[in-house]
């Protein structure tokens, strides 16, 4: 468990040498490799909580910091609420990654966040803090800490230094920011944030790794007496995934490009620091390591929270495009409105100081299905949904429903829609006459208004929401015709109906604002 200092120093240069290089992806190449306890070829998973030593004297050295788990210092082992080989070799790892001395993995983003805060600021002290960043961050600092710490923070735009600077007190100890801010993507000037920062006194993460050591003293450490550790199977289970990071964020930046320049073709209001027309692009091609890309998330705006639930909707439920869920950086692209989800800890006047408007869609992209499919699926659901008027509602709830293999009806979850009254499409029979129509119904519990029936045997069916009108005669037969007519006539909203790539069915919107769809009900 020991090692003489002439062993341990080539080791030194090794690690010193994979800091000195730039690319992220060269330092862990160049990273000392740590392999199983029997020469597995991944690094063993050590689930003990508590760690035995072989002579009685090298416990009260290992309590008082004269041994610890890095060779250095004996390579010794305490107790798994502070240090765990597993999990102490992910943050190497990550480290390694960033360029960095040393890291600590905890069981989640907020005690990380909440930990560092704590060791760094006391009673009476002072952070200056983004108005843009994710909601629970924001809560801890405005809520939490006040109340229950008094460490008082206050958020200015972090775009902005001349604001930061003037913000600065002397009893300021932090300045807290996210690289991209969460989730409006305002690029932090990370090199700008650090003269100010040591202008007031120095910088959290010292060369050589005393700050994470600080964290897990027996006495102030906030990782040490509060406990929030990563449980050794996930940190493995991160650890194996984290080879082959650089080709998954290539290609979660490629697809959010492609989407993002895409979008804002067709006149959507995105915002993606990849755009030239983003306002900080130029400081991310200069801050971020070349090759990468700019990163998976994107955010669209539609115009208010209702259009973007529908969004959502469209996309995940009749498409498959994605889940709305929270979090980032998954294989699926994941969904959300963000000024009524994860920045629901914000007020209204809060919200608009940090640019998150009700309508604002988080997209974390994914890695799924091929790009001309997503595309397909992202355009439809963007033009169904933008391209109506505001005083148009919903008038159907749509469902598509299949025939299993063992002969049963499967449905897919709903999702509200404007319908479609496009009956000149050729590949699609909106007749609903069929055997599974009617089977279909009786699955759905009510009578259908208009079935669409697909080539693969599928149906998608409207039911109305809103009552109808009553029409008479010739007039119930050519209301949908005659909506239609209206529309080519320049007389309502029209949306181009989008290229028919990928699956599912390609609806064209177009909907005259009728008693059935008017606002007014």
């Amino acid at each position: 468990m020991t090692t003489d200092e002439p062993a341990a120093r080539p080791a030194q240069q090794r690690k010193a040498a994979h800091l000195q290089l730039d690319d992220p992806e060269a330092r862990l190449a160049a990273f000392e490799r740590q392999f199983g306890e029997y020469g597995g070829v991944n690094a063993s998973i050590e689930v003990s909580t508590t760690f035995t030593v072989l002579e009685a004297d090298t416990l009260p050295q290992i309590f008082t910091g004269q041994k610890g788990p890095d060779t250095a210092h004996g390579g010794c082992y305490l107790y798994g609420r502070s240090f765990n080989p597993t999990v102490r070799y992910l943050g190497r790892q990550l480290a390694a990654l960033e360029g960095g001395e040393a890291a600590y993995c905890c069981a989640s983003g907020m005690s990380a966040i909440a930990a560092t805060l704590l060791a760094l600021c006391s009673s009476g002290d002072h952070i200056v803090c983004s108005n843009a960043v994710y909601g629970g961050t924001f809560a801890l600092m405005k809520d939490f800490l006040p109340s229950k710490c008094g460490i008082h923070t206050i958020f200015v735009p972090i775009s902005d230094l001349s604001a930061v600077a003037a913000a600065v007190t002397d009893r300021t100890r932090v300045i807290y920011t996210e690289t991209l801010s969460n989730p409006t993507l305002v690029v932090a000037d990370i090199p700008g944030l650090a003269a100010i920062a040591h202008i007031i006194g120095g910088a959290v993460c010292a060369a050589d790794g005393n700050f994470v050591n600080s964290l897990m003293d027996l006495h102030m450490g906030p990782l040490m007496l509060l406990g929030p550790t990563m449980d050794p199977k996930v940190a493995s289970e991160l650890s194996l995934r984290i080879p082959h990071l650089s080709l998954r964020v290539r290609e979660h930046s490629a697809r959010a490009l492609f989407y993002a320049e895409r979008l804002q073709a067709l006149g959507a209001k995105v915002v993606y620091p990849g755009l030239p027309s983003h306002p900080q692009h130029a400081l991310l091609q200069r801050l971020a390591n070349p090759g990468y890309g700019f990163g998976g998330m994107l955010t669209v705006e539609l115009p208010n929270l209702e259009r973007a639930k529908l969004f959502m909707e469209r996309l995940q439920n009749k498409h498959g495009f994605g889940l709305m869920a929270v979090s980032l950086g998954y294989f699926d692209t994941l969904m959300s409105a963000s000024a009524a989800s994860t920045s629901s800890e914000l007020s209204d006047a809060e919200l608009a100081r940090a640019g998150i408007s009700g309508g604002l869609v988080r997209l974390s992209v994914g890695l799924t299905g091929s790009q001309a499919q997503r595309w397909a699926q992202l355009e439809e659901s963007y033009r169904h949904v933008a391209g109506v008027p505001l005083s148009v509602k919903p008038a159907f709830k749509a469902v598509q429903v299949t025939r299993t293999q063992g002969g049963g009806l499967k449905r897919t979850p709903s999702w509200h829609s404007f319908g479609t009254l496009d009956d000149t499409d050729t590949e699609e029979d909106a007749d609903g006459t069929s055997v599974l129509t009617t089977e279909a119904a009786a699955l759905l519990g009510t009578p259908s208004v208009k079935v669409r029936q697909l080539n693969s045997g599928a149906e998608i069916i409207y039911r109305r929401l809103l009552p109808q009108a009553p029409v008479a005669g010739a007039a119930a037969a050519n209301s949908a015709a005659a909506a239609t007519s209206a529309i080519a006539a320049g007389r309502g909203p029209s949306v181009q109906p989008p290229s028919r790539q990928g699956s599912g069915p390609q609806l064209s919107v177009a909907v005259a604002p009728t008693p059935a769809t008017s606002g007014a009900q």
